[in-house]
């Protein structure tokens, strides 16, 4: 196979895996704005959100509690980032 016909295929596959990196994205984001519609997964939002303990410190003594503190908090600030892409009217209610 030549290196043009090589490129040419993996190029290709760079545009596919592109394509289904957008098309998940774009699932996600729809997901969370149904979940975002209903009260009920407000309802299940919040509590998500008040189990990372995103607006408090994660400092602890014992460095393996503040890690996984550390890591709680990360996943709340992504998830939140994500709700205020998504809908920021109702993520500012959670």
């Amino acid at each position: 196979m030549s290196s043009k016909k090589r490129f040419d295929s993996y190029k290709q596959q760079l545009q596919a895996a592109k394509a289904r990196t957008q098309d998940a994205d774009k699932t996600a984001a729809e997901d969370l704005k149904w979940i975002l519609d209903d009260p009920r997964g407000r309802r299940f939002l919040r509590s998500v959100m008040a189990y990372t303990h995103e607006h408090q410190q994660s400092f602890h003594t014992n460095a393996a509690v503040m890690g996984f503190n550390e890591g709680a908090r990360s996943v709340g600030l992504w998830l939140k980032s994500k709700m205020l892409a998504t809908k920021p009217a109702d993520a500012v209610l959670i």
